[in-house]
C-alpha cells in the first residue's frame, strides 16, 4: 500500500528487510535494493534534525517517496538501535 508516496508495508516484512539491509551514510535511513527503508511512518528528512547538511533532502520532504518503504505501526527501537550502530561506525571511521 502507498500512502503519501511512501509504501506501506507489515512489520514482519519490515523486519525481515531491515535486518538484512545495508547501513549508509544517513542516520535514519537504510538501503535494500533501490529503496530506503525508514522504521518510523512518516518523512524521516523534514526536520533536520540528522545534521547531515550536506545531503539533499536535508531539512525537505522526502524527494522521492516511492522508494521510501515505511512500516504500518512505529518500530522506534529499531531506529535507536540504527543510530547506535551508525554513530559507533562513524567513530570508528
Amino acid at each position: 500500500m502507498t500512502v503519501k508516496g511512501f509504501r506501506r508495508v507489515s512489520v514482519e516484512e519490515f523486519v525481515e528487510r531491515w535486518e538484512t539491509s545495508s547501513l549508509l551514510e544517513c542516520p535514519k535511513l537504510r538501503g535494500e535494493f533501490g529503496v530506503w527503508l525508514y522504521p518510523i511512518p512518516e518523512d524521516p528528512c523534514k526536520s533536520g534534525d540528522c545534521g547531515i547538511v550536506t545531503c539533499h533532502n536535508y531539512k525537505r520532504r522526502f524527494e522521492d517517496g516511492s522508494r521510501l518503504v515505511v512500516l504500518e505501526r512505529p518500530l522506534p527501537h529499531l531506529l535507536e538501535r540504527h543510530l547506535e550502530i551508525w554513530r559507533g561506525e562513524r567513530e570508528v571511521g
